[in-house]
């Protein structure tokens, strides 16, 4: 089964989410696809699961894949997503960070720090 993601392709994490499902504590990631809908997880909690409540849809906020939103499980997104990188924007200061997502605890990062002349 293809997960319905794109190689090598970009995609924005809006946010992380811990949700409760029958009394289980789940992570999942919502996601975007800058491009707009198409090529969007269809795995556990993608657009069409039906692992979905209206009750979780609302907790969760937007997931309209034709928007190119979507939701998948944080594991997945570690095991299948190979580098996550973070730019952290202050008013005076701009920050980036990149991680290789590997399974943890074998995690590793780097940080670099941009000058004003940047």
């Amino acid at each position: 089964m293809s997960t319905g993601l794109v190689a090598n392709h970009c995609y924005s994490v809006l946010s992380v989410h811990e949700i409760n499902v029958r009394g289980k504590k789940v992570k999942i990631c919502k996601m975007k696809n800058p491009y707009g809908g198409g090529s969007v997880w269809n795995g556990a909690w993608g657009p069409r699961s039906q692992l979905w409540t209206d009750s979780l849809r609302r907790e969760v906020g937007d997931t309209d894949s034709s928007g190119g939103v979507f939701c998948m499980p944080f594991d997945e997104y570690v095991n299948l997503v190979g580098f996550t990188n973070i730019c952290k924007y202050e008013d005076d200061d701009c920050h980036s960070y990149a991680f290789k997502n590997s399974p943890v605890p074998e995690q590793s990062f780097f940080e670099f720090t941009l000058g004003n002349d940047f």
